[in-house]
């Protein structure tokens, strides 16, 4: 059964895209609280809606969603960014802040014992290999620096935080700007190894010298509480962007995926008016994992959305091994209660869970593995269906219209007879199910798509 390209598109933009109304505790508590909980309920036969009544719902959710968001929304702030990647970027000379950061990195370097020399040398040559170890605590508060744009360069004046002021296409002032605050956690991050040879001739010697130089670096960054990047323009703030972490839940100089725990939080404002809030990325190890994700504009929620789950099986492996390439086994790695709440507006609602991830993983490959059999695969198919609950809801209603299940499907050619399985849409009006690409169908949601699809070309017009 071939599915339409269109109709799925929309299915997924829809029932993905959409948002999760999460209410974070503090403290170690990682895994959020569904706020509202939504308690599914059966309808009954006078409060279900047929099919045609949701297609025209969600088609009235979905072009409402797509009038708030339109491209031209954004005209101001993808102006001036063209303008800035135009003006300033690669064409600019940033030789004077490639060099304040490389003697500002420097300074954060302690050499560890002294360099060890080893030399092979014939009589018209010599091969020099220097070995130089060192560590490296880099923090980001170090940085300091007024760089100003003028006559094609930056200018640095000193300052006890980081900008970058420059002109807009209108002459007006505009400063870019990164800073700081609360306390501070060092995080081992890798240990980094680079290598550079260098040729000369020594005319004391008389040879020709080829001399290699390893620098092995054992990186640590201080990792700030609070971290704020500014944009402004004329006095006004475009863009900002703020980062808290939760220095309490990183324990330890490193970072074990198996034993260390991660809280963060990350919103980013505009002028006009959108917000996207990153509200929690929380991660306790074997124990709970949780993000929540919200974008507005003005006092109207958008979209959102929330996922958590208990993980197990986690391996150890630290950030650095991680970074330095280590791939360690994540074979025994599961997640269970796994729960996805998504949001539209406040108009449509999807809940899911599902109660073991890897069964539900295992169950729909062993079902592809006996795709020749019809009562093996539909054996693996209905304990799938069992790891799973997906529910349709509208207005933060708690009466369902619409679960998700996985159903089978026959399909022939010349080799035989084989089956496949496709997600559906369960109705409670006495209508049965319909395919998702039977339901997103391209007659029935033309408008939609038609919309999105001018939506996103707009968008893409916008950013070239």
């Amino acid at each position: 059964m071939r599915t339409n390209l269109k109709s799925c598109t929309f299915a997924l933009m829809f029932l993905g895209a959409g948002a999760a109304f999460f209410s974070c505790s503090s403290g170690d508590d990682t895994h959020p609280t569904v706020n509202p909980p939504i308690n599914p309920v059966t309808p009954t036969s006078d409060e279900a809606f047929s099919p045609s009544e949701q297609k025209e719902k969600l088609e009235s959710v979905a072009l409402e969603l797509n009038d708030y968001v339109q491209a031209s929304n954004f005209n101001e702030i993808t102006s001036l960014g063209r303008y800035m990647r135009d003006t300033y970027g690669r064409r600019y000379d940033w030789r004077n802040v490639e060099d304040w950061a490389r003697a500002t990195y420097e300074t954060m370097l302690t050499a560890v014992g002294s360099p060890q020399t080893e030399i092979y040398e014939g009589s018209d040559w010599q091969d020099r290999y220097i070995t130089r170890n060192y560590n490296a605590l880099v923090a980001v508060s170090g940085f300091k620096g007024h760089f100003t744009a003028r006559d094609g360069q930056w200018v640095k004046s000193d300052a006890n935080d980081l900008q970058f002021i420059f002109t807009d296409q209108q002459n007006r002032q505009c400063t870019l700007s990164l800073t700081t605050s609360g306390s501070t956690k060092d995080l081992h991050v890798t240990n980094r190894t680079t290598e550079n040879w260098n040729y000369y001739y020594d005319e004391n010697e008389e040879k020709d010298i080829y001399e290699s130089i390893m620098t092995n670096t054992n990186l640590t960054v201080s990792v700030p509480q609070h971290i704020v990047v500014t944009l402004t323009q004329n006095g006004g703030t475009v863009v900002k962007a703020s980062i808290d972490i939760d220095l309490n839940s990183l324990s330890e100089n490193e970072f074990d995926i198996a034993r260390s725990s991660l809280s963060a939080a990350c919103k980013i404002e505009l002028n006009n008016n959108y917000t996207f809030n990153l509200s929690q990325v929380a991660y306790t190890p074997n124990s709970n994992a949780a993000v929540s994700f919200t974008a507005s504009k003005g006092s109207t929620t958008l979209v959102s959305f929330a996922v958590s789950a208990t993980p197990s099986g986690i391996p150890s492996a630290n950030l650095s091994a991680l970074i330095g390439g280590e791939k360690p086994s994540f074979d025994n790695a599961n997640g269970k209660d796994a729960l996805v709440k998504v949001d539209v507006l406040g108009k449509v609602q999807v809940q899911g869970t599902l109660t073991d991830v890897r069964k539900f993983a295992d169950y729909l490959n062993q079902a592809h593995r006996n795709k020749s059999s019809e009562s093996t695969f539909k054996s693996y198919i209905n304990q799938a269906n069992s790891c799973m609950d997906i529910n349709l809801f509208y207005d933060n209603n708690n009466v369902k219209q619409a679960t998700t299940k996985i159903e089978a499907f026959a399909e022939s050619d010349y080799y035989g007879t084989y089956w496949k399985a496709e997600p559906t849409l369960n109705f409670y009006d006495g209508s049965s199910y319909s395919t998702f690409a039977t339901f997103f169908n391209g007659t029935d949601f033309r408008k939609v798509i038609n919309a999105y699809s001018k939506l996103i070309d707009d968008f893409k017009n916008l950013v070239k």
